[in-house]
């Protein structure tokens, strides 16, 4: 059983530099479901998982067009977490950008928004 760790210690880190102001971050591994039935029977014959997808989405605390860029360019990155700040670490390797946005209110901070998917993650060992 893992001990409770507190999200503000976490250290996002893209292409090796530390990304200071992200509000939150969330990633994820998505397998598709493979299920085919016969004829005369309600019951499947085949489950299997599928594709892998792995998603991920930032919220960050500053009005920057970098990541808008990487939306528009296509380029590729790397992103590396650590949930308590050191040790253990996930990293998302061959990572596209295909969601930015902003969120502009009169009585806040301005927050960007990107998201997207990775090729590849590896989890702490």
């Amino acid at each position: 059983m893992s001990i409770p760790i507190l999200g503000r210690n976490a250290l996002l880190k893209i292409n090796a530099m530390e990304i200071g102001y992200c509000e939150g971050l969330t990633i994820g591994i998505d397998a598709d479901r493979i299920k085919e039935y016969k004829i005369g029977s309600q019951k499947p014959q085949v489950l299997e998982p599928g594709n892998l997808t792995i998603p991920w989405k930032a919220t960050l605390m500053y009005v920057d067009k970098t990541y808008a860029n990487y939306v528009l360019s296509g380029t590729k990155f790397t992103m590396t977490v650590q949930p308590s700040g050191t040790g253990d670490t996930y990293t998302l390797s061959n990572c596209l950008a295909l969601k930015w946005d902003q969120d502009i209110r009169q009585n806040g901070v301005i927050l960007s928004s990107v998201s997207g998917e990775a090729m590849d993650i590896t989890l702490p060992t």
